[in-house]
């Protein structure tokens, strides 16, 4: 007997193929099930050919993806290690957070610039942010230069300052950012200007004025001494200065500090003043005191005179070579006979009987 599923033969008295194990005999009442339905032609090896296809292009894009991701990775690593140097902006602001306009930058108020960019340059680079203004000459007003960190992200650094003069002029600010690693460098830079009406703050005019105050103090101190020092009396001026001195201290406005200084102007004239009348009376007492050596050589020539001719000169132009006043006088001269010697008094028209 032969099985009925496979073909293959079936020793007498077995009931399962040996082969494939399908049940034999006779049947036993329980459905048989159909044949199999008959394989196509050409359709024999079909399903593992698909399944070598489906397997390879599993691989394919096995391959495809890790490819991929190394180069996205590639290119990620590259693109951290490239160099980079970019400002993005650079904005004036006012640091009490107020809207500051350009065209109209107000003195005396604090003002940030303020620079935003991106640096980096990795281990063993270094990079440098440089922020300066200029007037409207093109001269230099203020510089600082900054070093900056590096990373992907973007970075902000404000530099803050106050404006406490212009000449009614455009000042143009610019900051220079420059990344080196190596002998790769990256330079980049943006600028803007802004525009402030003529004029000195007060805290300039505050400044000036107190240095002017205190100039003049130091100026009269010294005037002071030096009167001092030449026998003059100057208490009342000096106690005049250490007030000054105190309010000068004290001082927060000009309104303050203008006083201080007219006070000591006031105290270098009244030094000069006194200095000069005490020359005056220098030279005076010099003059009188010449003219007083100068009347007693003439008594004594008077004196000469009458000795050797008995009589005194009609004027005293006949001694010839007279001594002169240094005030300008004249010399002139009384006998008095009556007595023995004859009293002698000689005269000058500014000093008078010396």
């Amino acid at each position: 007997m032969n099985c009925p599923d496979c073909g293959s033969e079936v020793p007498p008295g077995k009931k399962f193929c040996v082969n494939c194990g399908a049940p034999v005999g006779e049947p036993t009442g329980v459905m048989q099930q159909p044949p199999a339905a008959p394989v196509p032609p050409g359709t024999h090896g079909k399903g593992k050919n698909k399944t070598v296809m489906i397997v390879g292009i599993i691989v394919l894009a096995f391959f495809f993806i890790c490819g991929a991701a190394a180069g996205i990775i590639i290119w990620r690593v590259a693109e951290g290690n490239k160099v980079i140097a970019e400002i993005t902006s650079v904005e004036l602001k006012r640091t009490d957070e107020k809207v500051v306009s350009l065209k109209d930058v107000p003195l005396d108020t604090n003002l940030q610039i303020e620079v935003t960019y991106r640096a980096r340059f990795k281990q063993g680079g270094k990079g440098k942010l440089n922020i300066t203004l200029v007037d409207g000459n093109g001269e230099e007003v203020r510089g600082n230069t900054y070093s900056v960190k590096s990373s992907g992200s973007q970075q902000t650094k404000a530099d803050e300052f106050l404006m406490s003069y212009s000449e009614g002029e455009t000042f143009k600010v610019t900051a220079e950012l420059k990344v080196t690693r190596g002998k790769d460098t990256r330079k980049d830079s943006e600028s803007l200007e802004y525009f402030v009406a003529a004029g000195k703050g007060e805290e300039m005019q505050f400044d000036e004025a107190k240095a002017a105050a205190t100039g003049k103090l130091e100026e009269a101190t010294n005037a002071v001494k030096e009167i001092s020092g030449m026998g003059i009396n100057a208490s009342d001026l000096a106690q005049v200065l250490t007030g000054s001195i105190a309010k000068l201290q004290a001082a927060t406005t000009v309104d303050e500090v203008n006083p201080v200084f007219a006070d000591a102007d006031a105290v270098i004239k009244e030094c000069a003043n006194r200095k000069a009348q005490f020359q005056a009376q220098q030279q005076q007492n010099q003059a009188r005191d010449t003219c007083r050596s100068n009347q007693a050589v003439l008594r004594e020539r008077l004196r000469a005179y009458y000795d050797e001719g008995g009589n005194f000169p009609d004027s005293m132009s006949y001694l010839g070579n007279l001594p002169k006043c240094p005030s300008g006088g004249t010399y002139s001269y009384q006998a008095d006979l009556s007595k023995d010697p004859p009293g002698l008094t000689v005269y000058c028209s500014v000093h008078g009987a010396l």
